[in-house]
């Protein structure tokens, strides 16, 4: 007598790579403001398998600055206006080395 067999094995864990700007809510409901390659979640596969997940997040950073300029008569700023006045509650948002968000004030 022959016996066979015939053996399946399913894959039950994987990695969910993200990379995110200051903050990212995963499938766990919760909301992560620093990098996590710890936090798991778990589950129910296609195979009917509990399947682990693995967080593996990385969070970058905005920035804010504040441009300072002494000019006489007018100066076109980098939002495109001309101001002809002393202004400090302009605002502009440019990204930033990191690919977030960056407000130039």
């Amino acid at each position: 007598m022959v016996l066979y067999r015939d053996l399946t094995i399913l894959k039950s864990a994987s990695r969910d790579i993200q990379t995110a700007c200051d903050s990212y809510k995963w499938i766990d409901g919760k909301t992560y403001t620093e990098s996590n390659n710890s936090a798991t979640h778990t589950l129910l596969n296609s195979a009917g398998c509990d399947s682990i997940i693995t967080l593996d997040l990385t969070i970058l950073n905005s920035s804010t600055g504040t441009d300072i300029q002494t000019i006489c008569d007018s100066f076109t700023w980098i939002d495109g206006k001309t101001y002809t006045e002393s202004n400090n509650s302009a605002t502009h948002t440019l990204l930033n080395s990191a690919g977030c968000d960056s407000i130039v004030k």
